[in-house]
């Protein structure tokens, strides 16, 4: 069963294959992912460039999709849980979407731009807390300014749709 995202469709292929990262994840204990690309007219979703990180984070390159165009990512966080932190809603902001799976709860979550067009000065004032937020320290108060921030924002910029 396809899962539409916006104007772009999610097929079962891609989704088989977001539970397969899960599952990597899981037994390797690092965060793998891919991104997502698409082409018109049907704006069919498709995986390219796989890509495997550590324990905390993952980094996927800015490169161009050699079939369509990169719409957004997907990636798994290997010991929490889908929420994005601020690299991943700066992401699916940029992009247009970011999915997240976790292996504590084996779930899929797509976090979706709300605005139909991307904003320039949003995505800047995103990066600006993000570079404001990497900054602070790891106290219990700036992890707790950290996640009503992120909080926030996902509420503010992006709709979540949830992948069964």
């Amino acid at each position: 069963m396809t899962t539409k995202l916006n104007s772009f469709t999610l097929p079962d292929n891609v989704i088989n294959k977001m539970k397969d990262k899960l599952k990597l994840s899981t037994s390797l204990r690092v965060e793998v992912g891919f991104i997502l690309c698409s082409e018109k007219p049907d704006n069919i979703l498709h995986d390219e460039l796989h890509c495997t990180g550590g324990t905390c984070s993952i980094y996927i390159p800015s490169k161009p999709c050699k079939k369509g165009k990169r719409v957004g990512g997907f990636h798994v966080h290997p010991n929490d849980d889908s929420d994005p932190s601020i690299a991943d809603i700066s992401s699916a902001y940029d992009y247009g979407m970011e999915c997240i799976g976790n292996t504590k709860d084996n779930d899929i979550k797509c976090y979706i731009r709300k605005d139909k067009n991307y904003d320039y000065n949003t995505h800047k004032n995103i990066e600006t807390i993000r570079t404001l937020c990497e900054e602070g320290d790891s106290s219990k108060k700036d992890i707790e300014n950290y996640l009503q921030i992120t909080d926030s924002l996902k509420r503010t910029l992006l709709n979540t749709v949830t992948i069964r």
